[in-house]
């Protein structure tokens, strides 16, 4: 059974997912040469549209090695990072058109997603471990910036549920 911590916004899974399962998702991953680039280099990005997201689209379609959480977790767009030692993603906010929830799954190593509050004077940080999975929401959602700094190899998958409406 996985370890659980929560808050009213964050949620943190630890153990979320298997080693065996771990493996294998790793094994689907597109490889990506090493560089000496300070922020991730692979980036990969699979299901609906969200506006900024549409760079790296390699598929409209959910790949059938990612839709095994669907019953856990609802989305309809993922998006894959690669990190390198000391890669890191700057603080920012999530597009308001992905959802409610951001779920991400650690995979390989480890690294820290900081939250930072609108001020700039609070700083949180969590410590992502393989196969664990974070979700944020509510107020860290929509009123923190989030970082990411790697301490090693490893991969995210960000998953998000589009909140944009298709007109019929």
């Amino acid at each position: 059974m996985p370890t659980k911590i929560e808050t009213p916004t964050l949620r943190v899974f630890e153990n979320f997912i298997y080693p065996e399962e771990e493996i294998y998702l790793i094994s689907q991953i597109p490889k990506v040469e090493k560089t000496e680039r300070k922020v991730r280099t692979g980036i990969f990005r699979y299901g609906a549209y969200i506006p900024p997201y549409r760079n790296n689209i390699v598929s409209e379609e959910i790949p059938r090695w990612l839709r095994g959480f669907s019953e856990l977790i609802d989305y309809d767009h993922v998006t894959v990072n690669e990190y390198w030692d000391s890669q890191s993603l700057d603080y920012h906010y999530d597009s308001l058109e992905s959802g409610e929830i951001i779920s991400v799954l650690s995979l390989l190593g480890t690294g820290i997603l900081s939250f930072k509050n609108k001020k700039g004077d609070m700083i949180h940080n969590v410590r992502a471990y393989p196969r664990s999975l974070i979700q944020f929401s509510n107020e860290l959602r929509y009123d923190w910036k989030h970082s990411f700094k790697s301490d090693d190899h490893r991969y995210s998958i960000v998953f998000r549920k589009s909140n944009i409406k298709v007109n019929a």
